[in-house]
């Protein structure tokens, strides 16, 4: 896909969310995030959560999706919302890298009105990766930049080229 997003817009990072209207509302603690629904790939409920050793930084493991692993990041980490339980994996899938993001839950899928999208504020890793705000409800939602979120997060695992990988049963 060329032209920076979903709608095929302009490289700036306001340009690459203005074609997405569909997104999926999640919650992490008490706060709403949107993701384009076009680089979301499921939500699904995390029923084990493989912890790495020495992993560091967001990375807080690896779930099993569709038998195949997923390193799994905490939305909390790179967001700064405090998570109260993470339950589900947003799966993503950017170019050749796929990731999964824990979050507390998965609201709904929501259209956010191209005029409606408002400046991020700035700061911290979650300003980095936020393309802006907008009103759901009587809530404001901050909307992701996944590319921007993927490169904060080392890129993902590559998929490429991958066949699927059977977790070992432990006796």
């Amino acid at each position: 896909m060329t032209g920076g997003g979903p709608g095929g817009g302009s490289n700036d990072r306001e340009g690459r969310i203005a074609g997405a209207d569909a997104a999926l509302l999640f919650r992490v603690g008490r706060e709403s995030f949107a993701a384009p629904l076009a680089e979301v790939e499921e939500a699904v409920d995390v029923t084990a959560l493989h912890e790495l050793p020495g992993a560091t930084g967001a990375l807080r493991g690896v779930v099993v999706v569709r038998e195949a692993l997923v390193p799994a990041y905490s939305a909390e980490a790179v967001l700064g919302a405090r998570a109260e339980a993470p339950a589900t994996a947003l799966v993503i899938r950017r170019g050749d890298a796929r990731l999964a993001l824990l979050v507390d839950d998965v609201i709904d899928v929501i259209a956010i009105p191209r005029d409606g999208l408002q400046p991020a504020p700035g700061g911290g890793m979650a300003g980095d990766v936020v393309v802006g705000v907008a009103p759901h409800g009587a809530r404001l939602v901050a909307l992701l930049d996944v590319g921007a979120l993927v490169a904060a997060l080392g890129g993902g695992q590559s998929v490429e080229g991958q066949g699927d990988v059977k977790p070992q049963e432990t006796a």
